[in-house]
């Protein structure tokens, strides 16, 4: 479907995805910020286990926000933004 100006109307499909990416972030984020409680909680050190996950998490939230931008960007090129 195309506006007055010639740009696509976001559609359902393109708002799901864009809904699903925001969840695919929010997830690594929140076990994040419990693992932060987590660490600070045990000062001065933090078991090794949860070190650990702390760096996987983090790869998770990595390879999570580069899929997201890419999914942005299709998202964007879908409606004609880019």
């Amino acid at each position: 479907m195309s506006n007055s100006s010639g740009r696509q109307r976001l559609s359902i499909p393109i708002l799901e995805q864009l809904q699903d990416a925001r969840e695919r972030l929010r997830n690594p984020y929140n076990r994040l910020c419990k693992l932060f409680l987590n660490i600070s909680e045990s000062q001065p050190t933090a078991s090794p286990a949860v070190l650990n996950l702390l760096y996987q998490t983090i790869e998770q939230a990595q390879a999570n926000a580069d899929a997201v931008a890419a999914t942005i960007q299709e998202s964007k090129r879908d409606i004609d933004l880019l």
